[in-house]
């Protein structure tokens, strides 16, 4: 456990606080992202982490810490010696000590949770506001990948757990629901229900190779099982002799006989479908035979 000093190289101002971690590095990434999201309230500290850049902040540590109690006696007595509740001299607006810092029980979560329902219910654009300020938004990949390489803690991985039960997303999406629907998501919508072929999908929607990519592996693991053997089925006259190498699509080729004695290739889906009728000769001899196919020899 840490009393630290935070330091604005722009200014000379500083901020003396307590961190229960050892990190402080990422304690101050932390500040500054909440800082630059609007959370965490609206300090002096964070007002001056959105009007300077990130690269005027550094942290160091002051002092070390064995209990709380400690730790909140010497939060006080340097914020006193350093005189950093004096707006020309630093940030901090209390005298130390009565900060949070450990994890918040049932009572004070539900405390928490009834002020932010009491103020979505009295502010109805203030949701609106925040989910438009949101929405769009995207993180830079340097920025995802940074996120992907940080270990998730016990409690983390327990909460999304808990996130991504059946009864949490059910009540989620009972919620969402219920909302009303802003601008841009009715945008988003109209847009969605502007399908074509019924697949839900916007007319003239191209796929990400990505996807076309998983798309064809789904494709070609498909088990035996699912697939139909015509090898040796007579289909409008034309004999199936043999399948070969599927189309880019994933779909069944197979070898054929035409009725004239022709050896050509067709999709399995337009024999059964009556799509292919020949080898594409068009020809009075193949057209008979057919016919005699069809009626045992009897015309």
């Amino acid at each position: 456990m840490y009393i630290y000093v935070i330091t604005n190289t722009a200014t000379g101002k500083i901020y003396i606080g307590q961190h229960k971690g050892n990190n402080l590095k990422k304690y101050l990434q932390t500040k500054l992202s909440d800082a630059h999201g609007h959370r965490g309230g609206h300090s002096h500290l964070y007002a001056s982490m959105r009007k300077h850049p990130k690269d005027a902040w550094s942290i160091e540590p002051l002092m070390e810490a064995d209990t709380k109690e400690e730790l909140d006696r010497l939060e006080i007595l340097l914020i006193a010696l350093y005189d950093t509740r004096n707006p020309e001299v630093g940030y901090n607006i209390c005298k130390g000590g009565e900060g949070f810092t450990g994890e918040f029980t049932p009572e004070h979560r539900k405390k928490i949770s009834d002020s932010n329902k009491k103020v979505w219910a009295t502010d109805p654009q203030r949701r609106v506001n925040m989910i438009e300020k949101m929405t769009g938004r995207e993180h830079a990949p340097e920025s995802i990948a940074k996120m992907k390489m940080i270990p998730k803690s016990e409690r983390q991985l327990g909460n999304l757990q808990l996130a991504q039960s059946p009864e949490n997303i059910a009540k989620r999406t009972k919620t969402i629901r219920s909302q009303p629907r802003t601008e841009k998501q009715q945008e988003a919508w109209k847009l969605m229900l502007s399908t074509h072929h019924n697949k839900g999908l916007p007319k003239g929607y191209k796929h990400p190779e990505a996807t076309k990519k998983k798309f064809s592996a789904s494709l070609k693991g498909r088990s035996a099982s699912n697939r139909v053997d015509m090898t040796g089925k007579t289909i409008n006259g034309i004999v199936v002799l043999d399948r070969v190498e599927s189309s880019k699509s994933g779909k069944a080729r197979w070898n054929c006989r035409c009725p004239c004695g022709n050896l050509f290739t067709a999709l399995g889906d337009n024999l059964r479908s009556s799509n292919t009728k020949s080898c594409g000769c068009g020809g009075n001899k193949c057209a008979t035979i057919i016919i005699e196919h069809r009626t045992g020899g009897l015309m």
